[in-house]
């Protein structure tokens, strides 16, 4: 907290505007956005008070604490976590992830892992290049706008 404001680490996608609309307009509280990979961060170098984490990060990091006053979910498919590939997925070797999310890569993994028996290589969403076994995991606004 620097003086009298909280600083809030949000996540920059659009599924998280209920959770924080109207809040900019409180003088008390200083709004910052980023891709819920860099949440974590804001915490840990002191940028942020509070952050919209990722339930991966919450658990990987000790100290922290939850406050009981929402979160994002879904009752069904939210199609904004999707794996695209040009082979069956049974058949992936390297998951060429997004790295603005922890916790998709961490389910992915698990997935791949107990509904394919299938261990790939991970590599950043930007070494992707298209090669034989090769799956592509994308989240947020990103799978609507890309896809």
């Amino acid at each position: 907290m620097i003086g009298d404001v909280i600083r809030i680490s949000c996540v920059s996608f659009f599924n998280t505007v209920p959770l924080v609309f109207g809040l900019a307009d409180d003088p008390a509280l200083a709004l910052r956005f980023g891709v819920p990979s860099s949440l974590i961060d804001d915490l840990l170098t002191g940028r942020a008070d509070v952050a919209l984490l990722p339930v991966i990060d919450y658990q990987r990091v000790e100290g922290l604490r939850i406050i009981p006053a929402g979160g994002i979910g879904c009752d069904g498919p939210t199609l904004t976590v999707r794996l695209f590939s040009r082979t069956p997925i049974d058949q992936t070797r390297v998951l060429a992830a997004d790295t603005d999310s922890h916790t998709s890569v961490a389910l992915a993994r698990v997935i791949l892992l107990k509904q394919f028996g299938r261990t790939p290589e991970i590599v950043p969403l930007d070494a992707a290049c298209n090669r034989e076994g090769e799956t592509r995991l994308l989240i947020g606004d990103k799978v609507i706008t890309a896809e």
